[in-house]
């Protein structure tokens, strides 16, 4: 289950501190609140709580679910000193090595969190969060004003995306020793959207972040390109990756209409929670500008909710195609991603600048990440894909066409595009 992203306005900022990558503007955005995993638990927290407590820092609480970012331990009393002179003693090895995972910010000491996570780990786990990784790998955390050296990185690009859309499909196929490497959903920018939600300096958000982009760039091999496939809450956070580093790419990646609201419905209760938590943030962000009163909206069906949050992620897609245009960015619908992996694959690496042999641009489209499951790893190619949504279908389909035949004229009064602009595939 993705996580859920929105947009909202942005302010300029200038970049005061010096940072590894300099001084330069940047967009900062409003941000929503977001959630991964819809289990039991989160349907029980649904009832009346019997008390309700404010979300406070990150590094203070212990670990549990809530909406705007993911959460993890705290380092405990007796192990928080020790910890913090290992890391004074030893960070310099720490900031050239890319197994050590720059994984959570702790904004109530201002640290970075590392967690030594090896290209292995990378490779088996579903998401670089909590639910994941190994809970044994060794912490250490270190103040982010111990970061001062410019550190050596390697160029990155971008994976951004609105969910069920095969994006941590594609994240595993820029895993190509060598060449490149995908690093999906790290928490760290989870971690900083929900400082920004619960009220941070914006100037100190701006340096974090590029500090955090840095340590994220660092590559496992030399010569290699980190691509970074951000959960969606990450989103609005875009012009601000793109602005900070301005060498980078992002694919822009996103699901048909009809096969967004068929993957809703094929999760059932837990996919219709889930989009309308989705609305929940786009609306606080005052993202969701259809032309509806609150009441009618209330009066919608929770399909129409997913149409109508998918359409507010696609009109923010193709503001971000206007203002960055074809050099810094391309689209890509899922459909076309899996209809000719060899094809997307080529055009990928020409976008992304990798210099793959086509021999390894086969191997990488005939192989795991285009033929098991990307959060299962069971085999899971393109047959057991069209089954598995030719059921769903089947199953709602008077639902599905209803919505969308609704939907597409909603896109039509408000001027948003059903298929995006700047193809990768006709680049």
């Amino acid at each position: 289950m993705a996580n859920i992203s929105s947009v909202g306005r942005g302010i300029e900022l200038p970049l005061k501190k010096a940072s590894p990558c300099g001084s330069r503007p940047l967009r900062i955005d409003y941000l929503c609140e977001a959630s991964r995993d819809f289990r039991e638990e989160k349907l029980l927290r649904r009832l009346p709580p019997a008390s309700n407590q404010l979300i406070g820092d990150i590094a203070e609480q212990p670990m549990s679910r809530r909406p705007g970012v993911a959460i993890t331990p705290a380092l405990s009393p007796e192990t928080e000193s020790a910890k913090r002179r290992k890391a004074a003693e030893n960070s310099l090895p720490i900031f050239e090595d890319a197994s050590w995972l720059p994984h959570r910010y702790a904004e109530a000491r201002d640290e970075i969190h590392f967690l030594k996570t090896a290209r292995g780990i990378h490779r088996k786990v579903t998401f670089l969060t909590e639910e994941y990784l190994p809970s044994e790998a060794e912490r250490i955390a270190i103040p982010l004003a111990d970061i001062k050296q410019p550190l050596q990185t390697s160029p990155i690009h971008f994976i951004l995306h609105s969910a069920f859309c095969c994006s941590t499909l594609l994240a595993r196929a820029c895993d190509i020793e060598g060449t490149a490497m995908g690093l999906k959903e790290p928490t760290i920018l989870n971690d900083l959207v929900g400082w920004k939600r619960r009220g941070c300096d914006l100037q100190k958000l701006a340096a974090t972040l590029d500090i955090s982009l840095a340590l994220l760039a660092r590559p496992f091999e030399d010569g290699e390109v980190n691509i970074i496939k951000p959960s969606n809450i990450v989103n609005s956070l875009a012009p601000a990756l793109l602005g900070l580093r301005p060498q980078s790419r992002a694919i822009l990646l996103y699901a048909p209409l009809s096969t967004f609201l068929t993957s809703i419905v094929k999760k059932g209760l837990w996919g219709r929670l889930w989009v309308r938590e989705l609305f929940a943030g786009l609306r606080s962000d005052k993202m969701i500008q259809l032309g509806f009163t609150d009441e009618q909206h209330f009066l919608q069906s929770d399909l129409q909710i997913a149409a109508a949050g998918w359409l507010a992620q696609q009109d923010y897609f193709s503001k971000l195609c206007e203002r960055f245009g074809a050099a810094r960015i391309r689209t890509l619908d899922s459909k076309s991603l899996l209809a000719d992996p060899l094809n997307m694959m080529e055009k990928l690496a020409q976008f992304y600048g990798l210099p793959l042999e086509p021999a390894t641009l086969k191997a990488v489209a005939e192989g795991p990440a285009f033929t098991t499951h990307s959060k299962t790893k069971e085999f899971f190619g393109a047959e057991d894909r069209r089954q598995e949504y030719d059921m769903a279908v089947e199953a709602h389909r008077d639902e599905i066409e209803k919505v969308t035949v609704w939907a597409e004229t909603v896109a039509q009064e408000r001027g948003i595009p059903l298929t995006l602009p700047l193809p990768l595939l006709l680049s």
